[in-house]
């Protein structure tokens, strides 16, 4: 009888090509043997331990530092500080540590002597394996972050939050109108838009930064950074929560650098507030100025206490209080397993009155609380269920002009149960569907990420030129996106920063090691 082991079908030449950009990606963040189990459990993709070593040198994607890359450090480094400029080396998504540099050459002088005496590396690193970027500067020199965050420190921060809620809606910063949106007076219905576009733009970057597209990641933070300053002089309502939202996001996927950086730049704009709101100056610096490793313990508090605030001041089920919890259901909620989702979402839903009538937070709520029900059903293999708990919520699109992202979800849930029962043909429709509502939008990542899943489709089907093409389109609409960006720092940071605050730019990409 076969067994198993023999029945697996183990990776050819072809499907090392096909796959070669996954697993590259995934081995820049996990150690060898993860990447193993999940080309195994992802892609069905077999091969032993050996042979991925084999290929990770051939296509130079190893972590260890070898002679060729010390020779390009010593290179990079004499150009950069010719034209005075510090420097930053990362492998595969890893910072180089100064000292592993210095225990290397210790071990072998003699690559120091081959340097000074004109040798350079012999692999030109076209993979992107090596990257030079500009280090954000140390704390001591520019700005220290407060060391140990107490309790009562985390309590303050709590008051001062209720009390900034609000003093907004008493000095009259926050208004109703007559669609019942929570908006700031100065900003109207477009401060709305922005925050959405600033989330956006920042959830692009930490997917660009997580695939080591430096360049193109700190051209759309320069975007995001000018749009939240523009958040924070006007008082938006949801300003706190996309703070936490995205504040949580960069510590959890490990970006601290950029983290930092946006840290400092909050406690600049806080400085230069002029409205009469003195909370608001005061409660960004409190949470800007929070250890990193506090947030999984205080964010939930903050988020659970401003949907209280919102309940109170707004009523139950006003945008203000939905949109603050799905920033806490992104960051926290979709932590629990899917039952406890649901048993969330369901909550949220019976605070709102049967006559709140089809306002667009509420539909999209309504389209959430589906979206897991179906994810619930699929889990199980219920694949018609699922389909069916979608179908509950297609009405809404009609009814909700400014649907299309979330038109865009639907679609990209409805090809991930194709996927689960097998049809690659089916999910590859609904995945363009997908596609084609984001477009339809300003939200960058919502469009990203739905090219993406289709790439994943088309690679599965065995289209991989096709895939590869939709690849280079999202490449190009970032370099699109990005090209009015005008890269005078200096100027920036007069305008914007008590003190200067270094961030790579896009000379400072990956060396060209010639």
């Amino acid at each position: 009888m076969a067994t198993a082991e023999s029945k697996r079908k183990w990776a050819t030449p072809q499907d090392w090509e096909k796959h070669k950009q996954t697993i590259i990606s995934l081995y820049r963040d996990l150690e060898l043997e993860e990447v193993m189990e999940t080309m195994q459990r992802d892609h069905n993709f077999f091969s032993t331990k050996k042979i991925y070593k084999t290929k990770i040198k051939e296509w130079d994607i190893g972590k260890r530092l070898n002679d060729d890359d010390i020779l390009a450090i010593l290179h990079l480094r004499s150009q950069r500080e010719a034209a005075s400029k510090q420097s930053e080396f990362w492998i595969m998504g890893k910072r180089v540590n100064e000292s592993n540099i210095q225990r290397y050459l210790k071990r072998k002088p003699e690559l120091l002597v081959r340097y000074r005496r004109g040798h350079r590396p012999a692999n030109t690193h076209e993979s992107s394996r090596l990257v030079c970027v500009t280090p954000p500067p140390a704390p001591g020199m520019v700005w220290r972050f407060p060391v140990g965050t107490t309790l009562a420190e985390a309590e303050s921060i709590l008051v001062d939050c209720r009390d900034y809620f609000r003093s907004s809606w008493d000095a009259g910063e926050w208004k109703v109108d007559d669609d019942g949106l929570v908006m700031s007076v100065r900003a109207g219905r477009k401060g709305a838009d922005v925050t959405d576009d600033v989330l956006s733009k920042f959830y692009t970057a930490a997917d660009l930064l997580y695939r080591s597209n430096f360049p193109g990641a700190f051209k759309v933070l320069d975007l995001a950074f000018r749009e939240t300053g523009q958040i924070v002089s006007q008082n938006v309502p949801r300003l706190l929560s996309l703070l936490l939202i995205v504040f949580e996001r960069l510590a959890h996927r490990g970006q601290k650098d950029t983290l930092n950086i946006l840290r400092k730049y909050i406690q600049s704009q806080a400085d230069g507030i002029s409205s009469g709101n003195k909370k608001l100056p005061t409660v960004l610096k409190r949470v800007s100025a929070l250890e990193i490793d506090k947030y999984d313990e205080v964010f939930p508090r903050v988020y659970n206490l401003m949907i209280e605030q919102a309940d109170d001041i707004f009523g139950p089920g006003s945008n203000l209080s939905l949109e603050i919890y799905w920033h806490m259901f992104g960051s926290y909620i979709m932590q629990q397993d899917t039952a406890g989702q649901i048993r969330s979402l369901k909550r949220e839903l019976d605070k709102i009155s049967p006559d709140a009538g089809p306002h667009p937070w509420v539909l999209r709520h309504q389209r959430l609380y589906a979206w897991k029900i179906s994810q619930k059903k699929r889990g199980e293999g219920l694949f018609d269920e699922a389909q069916e708990a979608l179908r509950t919520v297609e009405h809404t699109y009609a009814i909700d002009e400014n649907q299309s992202v979330d038109a865009s979800r639907h679609w990209g849930f409805a090809a991930m149960i194709e996927i689960r029962r097998g049809d690659l043909e089916a999910a590859e429709r609904y995945f363009r569907l997908s596609v084609k509502h984001a477009m339809n939008t300003t939200d960058e990542d919502a469009v990203q990420y739905s090219m993406f899943k289709l790439t994943e489709v088309l690679d599965k089907m065995g289209r991989t030129e096709e895939a590869e093409r939709i690849r280079e389109y999202g490449r190009n609409r970032i370099a699109e996106m990005t090209a009015v960006v005008q890269w005078d720092w200096d100027a920036f940071q007069k305008r914007t920063a008590v003190e200067p605050v270094t961030i790579p730019s896009p000379e400072d990409e990956v060396g060209s090691l010639t």
